[in-house]
């Protein structure tokens, strides 16, 4: 159902260190997508390899009973595995990936089935010509065992064999499973809680590292049983001790803010009020260096983080959003960056400056960016909260389609 268009007013000022200026604003249309569903996990992805954006969505918290991708452009419903639905707990994270090298994309997520966690994986039954209305089938990558939850997962070919792994987090576990022609090799090794992650290239030696909440782990390399070496960033992301549950909960992406050819780390606190969104400028010695902090904003319980080029610009701009929690108004923020990559030359300081767009004021659970109908523009599909309706979108009209995105 679509439910409105929204223009967006620009934010000018130089406040807590960061530079917002002018710059055109983008126009969004809103949309509804489920109106009686949550959804804590959901992604973005062509699952039938038609050249445009479909949906995926697992519905609330802890007892789903929503389990299927929405086909563009009408969004018809597909089921992709009723069994597995049935005996599903707890799905709070999922990734996509082509597992089997077959030429599409499968899914990846952890469920908490009969009270022990698991990794599972979806295989996508498209190629071959298979039915779209096929159900997918179900293979378990490992049992992890009696692991409270698992929030973050990264796919990466992390020992470049070729095939697709997985790491997963839990509050104080890191579980990377490699994927080993027809099994699974599983690593666990401890890690200081307790919620974010992203996988990258930090040290430019050609192996995907990991970056968590304020410290990034070094790939070891092809030894898949060597040790995953810690470097910190900033302490203030993991030294919080109030014996909460809230204590040390972040949102983690990575990616090249300056355009100087160095990964940047972009972060912040997802479950307190009062810490900022920064992004750190990679030094050339990730190592041994210090990385230097830069406040784009503060937002509080920044539960949604997503980096992605909104204007096309070429330069990666910063989505994030508070959920529904503490004071309203709950606002999500896009904040476009105002380099144009696509006309510049690389740039070596660090003087970023970004317009500030407020997309809405009710509060978003884990937003995703991604290209919805294939049309060239990121949009963002998000749930009101992970166990509050609606799960919706809004589309970019940066590139106009030739048909909108709602449905008919």
């Amino acid at each position: 159902m679509k439910k409105t268009v929204i223009l967006f007013a620009t934010i000018l000022g130089l406040t807590f260190g960061f530079q917002i200026s002018i710059a055109q604003t983008l126009a969004f249309t809103h949309h509804v997508l489920l109106e009686k569903n949550s959804s804590q996990a959901r992604n973005i992805a062509d699952f039938n390899n038609d050249g445009r954006g479909d949906i995926f969505v697992v519905e609330g918290e802890f007892k789903p009973t929503v389990f299927a991708w929405y086909e563009f452009p009408n969004w018809k419903k597909h089921t992709i595995n009723s069994k597995s639905l049935a005996g599903m707990h707890y799905i709070a994270d999922s990734a996509i990936g082509d597992v089997d090298g077959d030429g599409d994309q499968d899914l990846i997520l952890p469920d908490a089935h009969e009270g022990m966690m698991r990794m599972l994986w979806f295989e996508n039954p498209f190629i071959g010509g298979k039915s779209k209305d096929q159900e997918w089938q179900e293979h378990v990558m490992a049992d992890l065992g009696d692991v409270s939850w698992l929030k973050d997962v990264e796919v990466a070919d992390f020992n470049n064999d070729g095939m697709l792994d997985v790491a997963a987090r839990g509050e104080h576990d890191m579980f990377m499973l490699y994927h080993q022609k027809n099994t699974w090799e599983k690593i666990h090794f401890p890690v200081k809680a307790h919620e974010g992650l992203a996988s990258g290239d930090i040290d430019r030696d050609g192996y995907s590292d990991l970056i968590l909440n304020g410290f990034w782990l070094k790939n070891p390399g092809k030894n898949i049983r060597s040790v995953w070496t810690e470097y910190d960033f900033d302490t203030k992301w993991f030294d919080q001790k109030t014996d909460s549950w809230q204590d040390n909960n972040c949102q983690v992406r990575i990616g090249d803010i300056n355009a100087d050819g160095l990964l940047d780390i972009i972060i912040s606190n997802s479950e307190k009020a009062g810490y900022p969104v920064s992004w750190y400028q990679a030094p050339k010695d990730p190592m041994n260096e210090t990385w230097r902090e830069h406040v784009i904003d503060t937002l509080d319980y920044c539960h949604t983080l997503q980096i992605a080029d909104f204007d096309n610009n070429g330069s990666l701009d910063v989505l994030a959003a508070e959920m529904v929690k503490g004071d309203d108004p709950d606002k999500m923020m896009l904040y476009l960056n105002n380099a144009n990559i696509k006309s510049a030359t690389v740039r070596k300081d660090a003087t970023i400056a970004f317009t500030a767009q407020q997309i809405q004021n009710t509060g978003a659970y884990w937003a995703i960016a991604g290209d919805l109908g294939g049309d060239g523009d990121i949009d963002i599909l998000s749930s009101h909260s992970y166990d509050e309706p609606p799960v919706e979108f809004w589309e970019n009209h940066l590139l106009e389609q030739k048909k909108s995105l709602d449905k008919k």
